[in-house]
């Protein structure tokens, strides 16, 4: 807990790769209009999925969880080199 309180992000370029967020309608600790600004961190593609219920929402959508992220992680779309620095 002291790791989350006293952090502080650089300033750093989106990232190119996608991103896939999953939010709990009710979750009060991470809202999903503040899950969705996870848009900004990337030029790739960005996916929000939603799934009723609060902070522990993956509790009882175990087995959606897991299709949700089974399914981001195969679907890595075309292979590009990375940018030059």
């Amino acid at each position: 807990y002291q790791l989350i309180e006293t952090y502080t992000p650089r300033p750093e370029p989106p990232l190119s790769c996608p991103i896939v967020a999953l939010a709990g309608t009710a979750d009060p600790e991470a809202m999903v209009t503040e899950v969705a600004d996870w848009a900004g961190h990337t030029t790739g593609v960005f996916r929000l999925r939603c799934f009723e219920g609060d902070h522990f929402f993956l509790v009882p959508h175990r087995d959606e969880v897991l299709d949700a992220v089974a399914a981001a992680v195969c679907d890595t779309g075309p292979v590009r080199p990375a940018p030059p620095r």
